[in-house]
């Protein structure tokens, strides 16, 4: 299959980039920070509708559910897109060969979003629909894209959820991405090709046509147009069509396809001017059942990776590879090794969770003393009169004041105000408060009156700086 790349290196390792019956979602990377991102995986055809949540290091979420009834033997399709745009891809699943193209979204925790659910099709079309969803009109909003299954014409559709309503409404009439009599089907993914901030929709022929892949712009209108980039993935005489997908991040353009049933499990990555960059096989050249691709940031560091899972008659083996083919290291089985009907993936966006919030306290911050304040007494009032001698407490300092005769001694109030950390400042005489900034501590004034007249005396004030302690009375 790869005699016209044979300047390639050609590395037998295992899966790059793409994105199958699931694609990376184009509008979730364009919005979201970098996060890891979940591997979600459908069992193919043979096994119930079964879905799987994994996370990047292939370590199970405890997720799984069954997208449709678990008797329906077709499996099923995913990918996965922002609908609400609250930062978490909703799972998006498109009914297996055998049943109708019933398109249905999920949460993340397995729950029917919105008990979204339509036939993107007609309902006695039993070929199964594939599945994708991106931003393709730049407003922060994913749409969903479906492409009819093996038996139909190469109809691509769009979809649009109207959060604040839940409606969901068709975007035009969608388009036959190849000649309408081709009977294949067609796959498709999104991302956004050219950086123009509004994803493209790529397609790939399905099985019994040449690999082709196309990448097309959709308008609000609902009016499809070729943007040029267009090729044959493989040699054009190869009758399992492409399984397409996209992934872009650090300026990348990435298309990746994998070679459709029939051929050897060929990885290829190409970009917007129809250029090669690299192929590999993600498992043994001599495996016949093709491969599924996904592409995104699976561990949150900002570069590409590509998530694999082998196509009908093989395992359900998932694997993870740098955008280059390195393989990172994730590796493991879907479902029962023994389960012979393969496995299709996606990748999915998670919020960032919420910033911490640290409350400090500027120490350097200048502190307030109020110059009247509240003095506790054994009476309600701020004044006692007594005979004998006079006991005054402010603010934790006690004062005796001995008179020969009749004693009013009137103390001022003293308030105490904490901040955070919670600080005291005393008033009763003058006080040196040393902090690692300059601090500024006023004691209040105390009047006394006695029977020969009235003297005032203000209390000193104390500036203690980072290196010693002035003190002005």
């Amino acid at each position: 299959m790869r005699t016209r790349r044979q300047a390639l290196v050609l590395v037998a390792v295992f899966a790059l980039v793409g994105a199958g019956a699931g694609v990376l979602q184009g509008g979730g990377s364009a919005t979201a920070a970098s996060q890891p991102m979940l591997i979600v995986t459908g069992a193919g055809a043979g096994g119930g509708p079964h879905v799987r949540l994994f996370h990047g290091d292939g370590s199970d979420t405890g997720v799984g559910f069954y997208a449709y009834d678990p008797g329906f033997a077709g499996g099923v399709r995913v990918a996965s897109g922002d609908l609400n745009g609250d930062g978490n891809d909703e799972i998006i699943t498109g009914a297996g060969p055998g049943g109708g193209p019933h398109v249905r979204a999920f949460s993340q925790s397995g729950a029917p979003f919105q008990n979204l659910g339509f036939f993107a099709y007609d309902t006695s079309f039993t070929g199964g629909v594939f599945v994708a969803a991106g931003d393709l009109f730049g407003d922060g909003q994913d749409e969903i894209v479906t492409g009819a299954g093996g038996g139909g014409g190469p109809h691509v559709k769009v979809f649009r959820y109207d959060k604040d309503s839940n409606v969901l409404t068709q975007v035009g009439g969608g388009f036959m991405a190849y000649n309408p009599a081709f009977p294949g089907g067609v796959h498709v993914a999104v991302a956004d090709v050219d950086h123009d901030g509004k994803d493209e929709i790529i397609t790939g022929a399905g099985p019994s046509g040449g690999p082709q892949v196309s990448v097309f712009k959709y308008a609000p209108d609902g009016t499809a147009t070729a943007t040029g980039t267009s090729f044959m993935a493989f040699p054009p005489q190869f009758p399992g069509g492409a399984f397409v997908g996209g992934a872009h991040s650090k300026g990348a353009r990435d298309i990746i396809t994998g070679a459709g049933p029939s051929g050897g499990p060929e990885v290829a990555v190409f970009q917007s001017d129809n250029s090669l960059t690299s192929a590999f096989y993600p498992y043994p050249p001599s495996f016949p059942g093709g491969v599924h691709v996904a592409g995104g940031d699976i561990d949150g560091n900002g570069s590409n990776n590509i998530v694999t899972g082998a196509g009908e008659g093989g395992g359900p083996h998932v694997r993870a590879f740098e955008i280059n083919g390195t393989p990172l290291g994730t590796s493991f089985y879907a479902y029962s090794p023994a389960f012979g009907g393969g496995v299709y993936v996606a990748l999915a966006h998670v919020a960032a969770p919420p910033p911490s919030t640290t409350t400090t306290t500027n120490p350097c911050a200048p502190t307030t003393t109020s110059t009247s304040t509240t003095t506790s007494t054994t009476t309600s009032t701020s004044t006692t009169t007594t005979t004998a001698p006079t006991t005054t407490t402010t603010g934790g300092s006690t004062t005796t004041t001995t008179t020969g005769g009749s004693t009013t001694t009137t103390s001022t109030s003293t308030t105490t105000t904490s901040t955070a950390p919670p600080a005291t400042t005393t008033t009763t005489a003058p006080t040196t408060t040393t902090t690692s900034c300059p601090t500024t501590t006023t004691a209040a004034p105390t009047t006394t009156t006695t029977a020969g007249g009235t003297t005032t005396t203000t209390g000193g004030t104390t500036t203690t700086t980072a290196g010693g302690t002035t003190t002005t009375t």
